[in-house]
């Protein structure tokens, strides 16, 4: 390490807001401590003195922050950073953000030494108020660009601003993330192009980190991207981490999406990734996602493309502080494209109105609406595929808190024919699709008042059937017997739709022995042989045969009838075959909210699962005001 003289006698020469602490302690390491803050974010600055435990990595700095409660430091920290830095400097910095502003912190340094931390310093800091900090005023392109050369400023866009088609690859990384402030002041961004095919992160912003959006509308926007393999966009935000978004409007947004390679990638039509961000009063209509191919690992939503850890932004609901994605959030637009996957790695599609998949994330999707289609086609049927589709949400893994959404969804996935299939025949992958979540795993959270109307079509080979524990269940719900119900017959029991597709009909027969002459009578009359223990058509005479007249009765038979003492027989191309057992109706099961819980050990009823309730399917109503009225109560625009 460079020794430190002058430097360190002018470090303690600051501006008014750097607070500055020095001591010697563990492993005989001396430091300074500046901090630096803005209104959610402290720079902690350490300069040391040249000590050689420092320099071999034998000893080495941790910065703690306490949080104060009643005008004192809590005894446990609430975070801590491991300060690292080139050995041949005396200089690193650590920065903690998501803070509250306007708010004091404490900051302890500590010295891990032979595995023992011992104390060193420590500063107070506090946070500036919103008034406190000076923007830096946006009035152009050339000056909405240069923001890169301040990743971390406090901005605020003084006009509207026209981009005329360009092209924009801002923020375009973690390591060049947008970690500043930026309010829109009620103005506009328009005709804004994002097009790529190297970046992992792309839209209006990139990658933003621990940063603030506001108060902002963005207007057509085109997003394209060809030949990727892992990527994230959104026309707002390619990935957000611990980002807070507020009063944001963006409407007529449009994608051109080709996924030549394999990748993992997340689409959205506000953001692509958020991981531990907030959205409130954000909204974005006449969205058009489209794709000529997707392969691999795709999540895509008409609001975020996938939703991950423990959100910073909180609301009250229901008398407890809880964290939340969203609030009054909307999406409305379309989903389009096609499917193929030829990867030798197994994959996946997650489709949702509003969000495509969910991991991870304890907090809660709230007051939020989805409104458009989804159509999907299918080219290939691959056993390494699994595909998801939602009218609000694809699918999640780990937990995921639903409350008080609103989906109006029109979902289709086809496969390329009727004769082909979305999964490969002998595969244990799944296609799963709901009027409101595709698929839902054991670890789900909790879903309450949630709803949905629209059409769920799916056209491929071999769809889904109901099990046979489904099929008793439509038996008891409707308390009344499955063979008074016609074949065409549509149902509705426990959110399924079961239609009754076809059935088997029973038949008791009493026989009597007939004289038959001749080939001639044969032919004018209507006599059975025995083989067995049926009754086959006779068509050819034979003078040594035994023929018979049978009366035939539709019997009334179910599962509990006893196939026993009497006989039963189905009819099959005039030929009476002996049942050996009862074969119910075949039964069709549409499942209108969810496609597929998995980990369940069937298709319990909705309502009385512990962790969803008060979920259904809106009944269509030509009455507009009714309508208007059951969604305000969930979100508060319909577009």
């Amino acid at each position: 390490m460079k020794k430190i003289s002058k430097l360190l006698g002018l470090l303690f020469i600051m501006i008014s807001f750097i607070t500055l602490a020095s001591c010697s302690g563990g492993a005989g390491v001396k430091a300074i401590m500046e901090g630096k803050p803005t209104s959610n974010k402290v720079t902690i600055t350490c300069t040391f003195e040249a000590n050689s435990k420092l320099e071999t990595g034998d000893a080495y700095p941790i910065i703690r922050k306490y949080s104060y409660e009643n005008g004192e430091p809590k005894d446990t920290s609430d975070d801590y950073k491991k300060v690292t830095f080139d050995k041949s400097n005396t200089v690193a910095s650590v920065e903690f953000d998501g803070l509250d502003s306007n708010t004091k912190y404490l900051f302890k340094m500590y010295i891990n030494y032979e595995s023992t931390d011992t104390y060193i310093t420590e500063i107070e800091v506090t946070t500036l108020s919103y008034d406190d900090e000076k923007p830096i005023e946006i009035t152009s392109k050339e000056e909405f660009k240069k923001m890169t050369d301040d990743n971390d400023g406090i901005y605020i866009l003084k006009n509207d601003i026209d981009f005329d088609g360009e092209e924009l690859s801002l923020f375009e990384s973690e390591d060049k993330a947008f970690n500043g402030t930026f309010n829109g002041d009620g103005h506009k961004i328009s005709n804004v192009k994002l097009s790529t095919t190297s970046l992992s992160y792309y839209g209006l912003f990139g990658y933003t980190k621990s940063a603030k959006i506001s108060n902002l509308t963005l207007e057509n926007v085109t997003v394209e991207s060809n030949g990727l393999g892992t990527f994230s966009a959104g026309s707002l935000i390619g990935c957000a981490e611990s980002t807070t978004v507020s009063n944001v409007t963006i409407k007529n947004v449009n994608y051109s999406v080709t996924v030549s390679s394999s990748g993992d990638v997340n689409i959205g039509g506000v953001v692509g990734s958020a991981d531990k961000s907030t959205f409130t009063n954000t909204q974005i209509t006449d969205a058009t996602i489209n794709f000529t191919q997707a392969r691999y690992k795709v999540n895509v939503g008409l609001f975020a493309g996938k939703v991950s850890g423990n959100s910073i932004g909180t609301k009250t609901i229901d008398g407890k502080e809880k964290k939340i994605v969203t609030d009054e959030c909307s999406a409305a637009g379309s989903i389009t494209g096609v499917m193929k996957f030829t990867s030798s790695t197994e994959g996946y599609f997650r489709a949702g109105g509003f969000v495509g998949f969910v991991e991870r994330s304890s907090s809660t999707i709230y007051n939020s609406y989805c409104n458009g289609k989804i159509e999907l086609t299918k080219t290939d049927s691959t056993d390494k595929f699994d595909l998801s589709v939602g009218g609000f949400l694809g699918s999640n893994s780990g937990f995921v808190n639903i409350s008080k959404c609103f989906a109006k969804t029109d979902l289709s996935v086809k496969a390329a024919s009727d004769e082909d299939r979305l999964v490969a025949n002998d595969s244990d992958k799944t296609a799963a699709i709901g009027g409101f979540a595709g698929r839902l795993n054991r670890t789900i959270g909790k879903i309450s008042d949630c709803y949905f109307t629209g059409n769920v079509e799916v056209v491929a080979k071999d769809t889904r059937k109901a099990s046979s524990s489904e099929r008793t269940l439509i038996e008891t719900e409707k308390n009344d017997k499955i063979s008074n119900m016609a074949v065409g017959t549509v149902v509705t029991v426990n959110g399924i739709e079961y239609e009754i597709a076809s059935e088997t009909i029973y038949y008791t027969i009493e026989a009597t022995a007939a004289t038959v002459a001749d080939q001639t009578e044969l032919e004018a009359g209507t006599y059975y042989v025995v083989s067995g223990d049926d009754y086959n058509l006779a068509t050819e005479y034979d003078s040594a045969a035994t023929y018979y007249t049978l009366a035939v009765t539709v019997a009334d038979v179910n599962e509990d009838t006893k196939f026993g003492s009497t006989p039963y027989y189905t009819l099959s191309e005039d030929n009476y075959s002996k049942a050996s057992s009862y074969t119910p109706k075949e039964v069709e099961a549409t499942y209108l909210f969810v496609g597929e819980m998995v980990g369940y050990t069937n298709y319990d009823d909705l309502s009385t699962l512990t962790n969803i309730s008060n979920v259904a399917k809106f009944e269509p109503t030509s009455d507009k005001d009714v309508f208007e009225t059951f969604v305000k109560n969930f979100v508060n625009t319909i577009n």
